[in-house]
Formats: C-alpha cells, sequence, structure tokens
C-alpha cells in the first residue's frame, strides 16, 4: 500500500480524483471492513412467507443476522481469519458471491453513507499511509468489543515517519 501511495500522491496530499489510481489501498479498506464490520448483527423482518435455507418463515418473522459471522464463513472466505487485502483484486473478488459481503448493510436497509464513509476512508488511510507507518505494540492484539456496533478495541500503535 505505501508503494501505491508514493507512486500515485508522490508527496502530496489525496484528492478525490485519486481514489480510482489507488485500488490497493481500497483492497485494504474491503479487507478490513470484511474482518470487523461495523455492523456487525442485524435484524430484519418479512414482509410475507419467504423461503430461507429451506425453510419457510411466515410474514413478519424476525431475522437477525450476522455480518461479522458472514464474512468469517470459510465457505466464502478461503483462510477467514487472515487479512489478505489480495482478495480484493479483480480477478479473485470476481469469485465472491452477491451478497457475501455486507459491512454495510444491503438492499433497502443499506447504510446511505456507505459511499462516503469509503471516500472519507480511502483519503484518511493514504493521507496517513504516506506520512506514517504504523505498526501495532509488540504483545498487543486486536479485540474487537461488539456493541451496537462492532468496536476495535484499545490496539495501540507505534508509528514511524516515512
Amino acid at each position: 500500500m505505501h508503494a501505491e501511495v508514493d507512486g500515485v500522491l508522490q508527496g502530496r496530499t489525496p484528492v478525490h480524483d485519486d481514489l480510482p489510481s489507488l485500488p490497493y489501498t481500497r483492497n485494504v479498506i474491503t479487507e478490513a471492513l470484511r474482518l470487523y464490520p461495523p455492523s456487525w448483527m442485524a435484524m430484519r423482518v418479512t414482509a410475507e412467507d419467504t423461503e430461507l435455507g429451506g425453510r419457510t418463515l411466515p410474514a413478519r418473522t424476525m431475522i437477525l443476522y450476522s455480518a461479522y459471522a458472514l464474512h468469517h464463513n470459510p465457505e466464502l472466505f478461503p483462510d477467514p481469519g487472515t487479512f489478505d487485502p489480495d482478495r480484493w483484486a479483480d480477478e479473485r473478488a470476481a469469485r465472491v458471491p452477491r451478497g457475501a459481503l455486507l459491512p454495510f448493510g444491503a438492499g433497502s436497509h443499506k447504510c446511505i453513507g456507505d459511499v462516503l464513509a469509503l471516500t472519507e476512508t480511502a483519503l484518511i488511510v493514504a493521507t496517513v499511509a504516506a506520512r506514517w507507518r504504523l505498526r501495532p505494540v509488540p504483545g498487543s492484539r486486536l479485540r474487537p468489543e461488539p456493541k451496537a456496533t462492532l468496536e476495535s478495541g484499545p490496539l495501540p500503535m507505534t508509528l514511524e515517519r516515512r
């Protein structure tokens, strides 16, 4: 990611028009959202009788689903616990089934701010990566905390100026 950011930005601050030239940075963000989706658990209600997984669910049935569990399903994402931004390279991403990645939900209930959030995140990540290398403090470990959103919990980092 540092090499991509350095090659595209050449020391300047990123702008929106740079985003198409930062595909690996986008892959890093997508993979982080797969591992730790902000909306880790959601509920839906069937509007009509619906078949799901071979079972008929009557109208007004409450369904609770976990994007976190879905994103960690090895049938959908081989080696699901590994951070692998390359799984979002075009040829590999095409093999991910539709609906397997839901960090912002889907359909009519999808987060209205998803595009803004992804745009802001990409600009922030590129800005930070252009100037700093972040490394977890030795011995520290990310421990997600399921609350209203999936929070990262503390992860002390060491900053190295680039």
